[in-house]
């Protein structure tokens, strides 16, 4: 004969919200999921497990484009490419997009729990 054992409480989440904000550029900053691009700020529910890409760029200085995952830099312009970054969403995030006036710099700080 077989034990069941039986859990209460909530069964555990499929999705996580993805909260993006900040300044947002259709060319140089700007967030992709499952193919989607956007461009503003807003909150999207996905799956967990959705691909998520943040692109960071500028007309001029792409190498000073930045993108960190919870303080640290995942990826970094060079003179010749933008700041690219794809990831799996594993939590709720937030991805803050980021210009500096002056010379159009994009840069993105994404805030995931590890």
């Amino acid at each position: 004969m077989q034990c069941l054992q039986l859990t209460r409480g909530e069964p555990p989440k499929t999705t996580v919200d993805v909260v993006l904000s900040g300044d947002f550029h259709n060319g140089f900053g700007y967030v992709t999921i499952d193919g989607t691009k956007y461009t503003s700020a807003q909150t999207l529910t996905v799956a967990k497990g959705t691909s998520v890409t943040v692109y960071c760029g500028s007309l001029l200085l792409q190498q000073n484009s930045i993108i960190t995952l919870n303080g640290t830099t995942v990826a970094q312009g060079t003179s010749d490419a933008a700041a690219e970054y794809t990831f799996a969403v594993t939590d709720s995030c937030s991805i803050v997009l980021s210009k500096t006036s002056q010379t159009a710099v994009f840069s993105a700080d994404i805030t995931m729990p590890a």
